[in-house]
Protein backbone atom coordinates (compact mmCIF):
# COMPACT_ATOMS: atom_id res chain seq x y z
CA UNK A 1 0.00 0.00 0.00
CA UNK A 2 2.85 2.37 0.64
CA UNK A 3 4.13 1.43 -2.73
CA UNK A 4 1.42 2.81 -3.99
CA UNK A 5 0.94 5.92 -2.43
CA UNK A 6 4.61 6.65 -3.12
CA UNK A 7 3.51 5.96 -6.86
CA UNK A 8 1.13 8.34 -7.31
CA UNK A 9 2.69 10.63 -5.52
CA UNK A 10 5.79 10.82 -7.84
CA UNK A 11 3.01 10.69 -10.17
CA UNK A 12 0.81 13.69 -9.39
CA UNK A 13 4.38 16.01 -8.46
CA UNK A 14 5.72 15.04 -12.00
CA UNK A 15 2.97 15.71 -13.75
CA UNK A 16 2.45 18.53 -11.95
CA UNK A 17 6.16 19.55 -12.71
CA UNK A 18 5.53 19.31 -16.43
CA UNK A 19 1.95 21.35 -16.76
CA UNK A 20 3.22 24.15 -15.01
CA UNK A 21 5.76 25.82 -18.05
CA UNK A 22 2.60 25.30 -20.07
CA UNK A 23 -0.20 27.24 -17.97
CA UNK A 24 2.06 30.52 -17.62
CA UNK A 25 1.64 33.80 -19.40
CA UNK A 26 4.11 35.15 -21.35
CA UNK A 27 4.95 38.85 -21.73
CA UNK A 28 4.81 39.96 -25.29
CA UNK A 29 5.71 43.87 -24.62
CA UNK A 30 6.44 45.99 -21.55
CA UNK A 31 6.36 49.85 -21.76
CA UNK A 32 7.46 52.49 -19.22
CA UNK A 33 5.98 55.84 -19.46
CA UNK A 34 7.62 58.81 -17.41
CA UNK A 35 4.96 60.93 -15.57
CA UNK A 36 5.12 64.13 -14.16
CA UNK A 37 5.35 65.51 -10.68
CA UNK A 38 1.67 65.80 -10.56
CA UNK A 39 0.57 62.49 -11.53
CA UNK A 40 2.59 60.81 -9.37
CA UNK A 41 1.70 62.96 -6.17
CA UNK A 42 -2.18 62.72 -7.53
CA UNK A 43 -4.42 60.17 -7.69
CA UNK A 44 -6.23 58.05 -10.95
CA UNK A 45 -9.35 60.36 -11.20
CA UNK A 46 -10.56 58.50 -14.16
CA UNK A 47 -10.17 55.91 -16.51
CA UNK A 48 -12.21 55.94 -19.84
CA UNK A 49 -11.83 53.45 -23.07
CA UNK A 50 -13.27 54.62 -26.19
CA UNK A 51 -14.12 52.07 -28.67
CA UNK A 52 -14.83 53.43 -31.71
CA UNK A 53 -10.99 55.45 -31.40
CA UNK A 54 -9.56 52.58 -29.89
CA UNK A 55 -7.91 55.49 -27.19
CA UNK A 56 -7.45 54.75 -23.32
CA UNK A 57 -8.05 58.44 -21.30
CA UNK A 58 -6.23 58.67 -18.01
CA UNK A 59 -6.72 61.64 -15.82
CA UNK A 60 -4.93 61.98 -12.35
CA UNK A 61 -5.88 64.69 -10.01
CA UNK A 62 -3.78 66.71 -7.26
CA UNK A 63 -5.00 68.50 -4.97
CA UNK A 64 -2.87 71.47 -3.67
CA UNK A 65 -3.50 74.25 -0.75
CA UNK A 66 -5.50 76.41 -3.23
CA UNK A 67 -5.93 74.33 -6.47
CA UNK A 68 -6.98 71.01 -8.53
CA UNK A 69 -4.15 70.36 -10.75
CA UNK A 70 -5.62 67.50 -13.64
CA UNK A 71 -3.40 66.11 -15.89
CA UNK A 72 -5.09 64.10 -18.70
CA UNK A 73 -3.16 61.36 -20.76
CA UNK A 74 -4.36 59.81 -24.08
CA UNK A 75 -2.62 56.06 -24.90
CA UNK A 76 -3.75 53.96 -28.58
CA UNK A 77 -4.67 50.81 -28.31
CA UNK A 78 -0.71 49.59 -27.66
CA UNK A 79 -0.06 51.91 -25.17
CA UNK A 80 1.94 54.45 -27.45
CA UNK A 81 1.20 57.28 -25.91
CA UNK A 82 -0.47 60.65 -27.74
CA UNK A 83 -0.79 63.15 -26.06
CA UNK A 84 0.02 64.01 -22.64
CA UNK A 85 -1.99 67.71 -21.47
CA UNK A 86 -1.55 69.01 -18.08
Amino acid sequence: MKKINCFLLCCFLLTAMISKPLLSQVLETEKSIKLSKDAKKGVLGSFNYDDSNKQYTFVFARDLKKETVYETMKFDYDFNQISDNS
